[in-house]
Formats: structure tokens, C-alpha cells, sequence
């Protein structure tokens, strides 16, 4: 079975004929199996959509697809064409694009992995709408084109996806693919907080610290920082352990100052042990 796959899959992939595949192409043994194809395809869909549900980073969703790959044995090529079979369901086109951009048993795509965002993008998807910004922004597999990217991530935003939110609220901060407005930065990393998305908290954070969009509240700049430390933003920890060790806008308190410190820097590293005694003795 993994021979007829494999010389299958060459074929196709050597003559880039993929979107000609029909039934009559198939090999016997893939056509009676084609339940389990699906199955395969369904089962890798849930992994993918339950990853972005927490708005997990592509690298991190990556590591558990492999992760899922590697535990049942399964061949990365035959699972790609399991999803690429399914690719008249709108629900797989952000699943194959991501296969595409970085190589889940295919040849990486940039052209392909955008081609597919677009078509889930166009058909309302917001998760598609944020990662065809995300190209557009990065140039990958098209044009760079910053005001493209703030349109389709606008769309995403609108529609109620927290990324998304975060990043029109860092186009507004930076002025990048439109003017720049710290009053809309704000109000959008506000909203994208308060659906729980890390980032959005630290930058949340720094506005009400700085006073970017808002009037300047330590009160609340250090609330968001927590939140943020809490999901795993190693900036806003080292930013609290500082509070908590001079006593800004908190009680001064050198446990919660170490402690926020470990939070922020592996304390298995010989270099994070020295830093932590220097933190602690204030030695420069």
C-alpha cells in the first residue's frame, strides 16, 4: 500500500498535475479506502481548527500536527492528499493552504497556500480572511501590499476574530496600511483583550502605561500585564518582576518580583541564573 502511494504521489507531484486527479486516476486499493481517507482528513481538520480556536500560533499548531503525524504512524504525503481530496469543502481550505506554506507532506507553496487562504477568505472565513492578510502583509506567494492586508484583516476583525483584532489594532498603532490613530489602536486592542488573546493584553498594557489612545492608568497597565505574563508573554513578566521589585504602582514585594523574573526566563539556563542574581542584588 505505501509503494502504490508513493508511486502515485511522484507521479502527480513530478508532473504538478494535481488538480486533474479523478476517480479513474486512483489506484484500486485508494478508491476502496477512501473512508479512511476522509477519516484521516477529518480527524486532522479537528487538530488544526481546535489550535486556532485558542488562537494558537502556526508554529505551535505545527508542532501538533507532527505531533499527531508521528504518534499513529501516518504517511505526511498520504494525508495530504486525504485533505487535498476534500478541497471542495470550504472547511478544508485553510487546513491545505497550511499543509502548502509549510510543507505537511508536500513540497512547501507559498503561491499555493495563498491561493488557497483567498478561496476560504472570499467565502467568509475568518480565519482565512486573517491569514491572507497575514501573506499580504509578509509577501508570500504575492505582492506585498500593506493596505490589502488592513483590508482583509479588517474583514476578519469585524467579524469577531480576536487575532485579527489585535492586528488592526497594531496597523493603527504603527500606521501601517493606514494612517496611524493610537485612539483606534487602543479601542481595538481593547477588544481583542478582552476576548482573551495574549498579545492584545501587553499592548493593551503599554497604552494605559504610556498613555497611547488612552489616559495613562498603572492601575490597569499592570492588571493587563499580569493577564498577559499569565498567557505566556515573557515581556510583560520581566515588566511586572521590575514593578514588583521597586515597588512601581505595586506593593514592593521581592517574591512576586522572582518569581514573575522565572516566569520570563528559563531557569534551567546558566545565563538566566546569573541575570536572576543580578536582578536580585541589583549588581550592573
Amino acid at each position: 500500500m505505501t509503494q502504490i502511494w508513493s508511486n502515485f504521489l511522484l507521479n502527480f507531484y513530478t508532473t504538478n498535475n494535481l488538480d486533474n486527479i479523478t476517480t479513474a486516476d486512483l489506484p484500486e486499493s485508494i478508491i476502496l479506502n477512501y473512508e479512511t481517507s476522509r477519516a484521516l482528513a477529518e480527524e486532522l481538520l479537528e487538530i488544526f481548527n481546535k489550535g486556532n480556536s485558542r488562537w494558537q500560533y502556526d508554529e505551535v499548531i505545527l508542532v501538533d500536527v507532527k505531533k499527531w503525524l508521528d504518534t499513529n504512524n501516518h504517511c505526511p504525503e498520504t494525508v495530504f492528499l486525504s485533505v487535498y481530496n476534500e478541497r471542495e469543502r470550504i472547511e478544508f481550505a485553510c487546513l491545505l493552504a497550511f499543509m502548502y506554506l509549510y510543507g505537511v507532506g508536500t513540497t512547501p507553496n507559498n503561491i499555493s497556500a495563498f491561493t488557497w487562504y483567498k478561496t476560504a477568505a472570499e467565502a467568509g472565513d475568518l480565519l482565512g480572511q486573517n491569514e491572507l492578510g497575514s501573506c499580504l502583509k509578509m509577501g508570500a506567494g504575492t505582492k506585498q501590499d500593506d493596505q490589502q492586508a488592513f483590508h482583509w484583516y479588517l474583514k476578519s476583525a469585524t467579524g469577531g476574530f480576536p487575532v485579527a483584532q489585535y492586528k488592526i489594532g497594531w496597523a493603527y498603532f504603527n500606521g501601517r496600511g493606514t494612517e496611524r490613530d493610537l485612539n483606534l489602536a487602543f479601542y481595538w486592542f481593547n477588544i481583542s483583550a478582552r476576548a482573551g488573546f495574549g498579545d492584545a493584553h501587553d499592548h493593551l498594557a503599554f497604552c494605559y502605561q504610556t498613555g497611547k489612545g488612552v489616559k495613562k492608568n498603572l492601575r490597569k497597565a499592570i492588571y493587563w500585564y499580569q493577564k498577559a505574563s499569565d498567557s505566556g508573554n515573557s515581556s510583560s513578566s520581566k515588566k511586572l518582576a521590575r514593578y514588583y521589585k521597586y515597588g512601581y504602582g505595586v506593593p514592593r514585594d521581592m517574591h512576586m518580583a522572582i518569581r514573575n523574573y522565572i516566569r520570563a526566563e528559563p531557569s534551567d539556563s546558566l545565563i538566566a541564573r546569573f541575570d536572576l542574581r543580578k536582578f536580585f542584588w541589583n549588581v550592573t
